[in-house]
């Protein structure tokens, strides 16, 4: 989720089906909370994603992530030769 963007509304834990969305502590906030997705119980039904009007969540593991920042970073070396 994005920390920015998020509201610790906890609208998207409600409407999880797999249930596989909890709210946490945010670092060195004890009120605000932040939604934490367990990839292993998510069954990419999109519903928070498609829920959430301040466009918080993106359903991609944080492995993915990195990996498309390094194949960005392989692909530049490419360009300039």
């Amino acid at each position: 989720p994005d920390a920015a963007a998020c509201t610790g509304c906890a609208a998207c834990m409600k409407i999880c089906p797999a249930n596989a969305i909890a709210m946490v502590e945010r670092r060195g906030d004890g009120k605000a909370r932040l939604p934490e997705i367990d990839h292993s119980k998510c069954i990419r039904c999109y519903c928070c994603q498609e829920l959430c009007d301040r466009h918080a969540m993106a359903l991609v593991k944080p492995g993915f992530l990195r990996a498309l920042e390094a194949i960005g970073r392989l692909a530049s070396r490419f360009r300039r030769g």
